[in-house]
């Protein structure tokens, strides 16, 4: 898979071949695999080449994609899907290639410079946002286990129910699994209470964070010469 901000572009190319051309007195093409890479932050420069074998490597999902016939697939959050920018700041950051969040939290001090004075900005929310979006990755984890212990609950529950009293011990043993699970669920419920409300601290540290950046990066009032 790319790295981020790197977008690789695999395509077939006719390509004369001269020695067949000269030999047989009329134009001969040849289709020729090609690679164009657009690096983001860097409208300028383009990389247009024959595809190499460390290109294949580099870039293996997106050549396999070439292959299939399909897209190259995309890495990251595509930036017309950040809810932190308007539409004018999405068209300024994919015209200087900049096609996801990642991308733009990758920028180098350099290329910064191409989004003008709110560049910085800018990287520093998207660097917070992939932050505070990482920290939601221990709730979803625990959410899909409830949700998995939950569902062996209730197929306990079924076969408890089916056996009736054709078998004592079965039934007193998946009674006992059954409490197990409902403590499980208990304790893992109580644990994604406590990283919500941690990350509830953490948005509104975040919240406050962005405002002080916002002033930070105002420009200053002109002071009026003295009299």
């Amino acid at each position: 898979m790319a790295e981020a901000g790197v977008y690789p572009r695999f395509y077939k190319r006719a390509v004369q071949n001269n020695r067949r051309t000269a030999e047989e007195g009329r134009p001969i093409f040849e289709e020729r695999e090609y690679v164009e890479i657009i690096i983001a932050g860097d409208k300028g420069t383009v990389v247009d080449r024959p595809v190499r074998d460390d290109d294949k490597q580099r870039f293996g999902a997106e050549y396999q994609a070439f292959l299939q016939g399909q897209d190259a697939p995309l890495v990251g959050t595509p930036i017309e899907q950040w809810p932190l920018l308007n539409k004018s700041q999405v068209a300024e950051l994919k015209g200087i290639h900049v096609m996801t969040v990642e991308a733009l939290a990758a920028l180098s001090d350099s290329q910064l410079q191409k989004l003008g004075p709110g560049g910085r900005s800018l990287k520093s929310k998207a660097e917070t946002w992939l932050q505070a979006a990482a920290g939601t990755a221990p709730l979803v984890e625990l959410q899909e286990e409830v949700d998995r212990l939950r569902a062996d609950n209730d197929m306990l529950k079924g076969q408890i129910k089916d056996l009736g009293s054709v078998d004592p011990k079965k039934v007193e043993q998946l009674q006992a699994e059954n409490q197990s699970l409902k403590a499980q669920v208990e304790s893992l419920t109580d644990a994604n209470k406590d990283l919500e409300k941690d990350l509830k601290r953490a948005q509104t540290k975040i919240g406050r964070l962005e405002d002080d950046l916002e002033q930070a990066t105002k420009p200053a009032p002109n002071k009026k010469a003295a009299g």
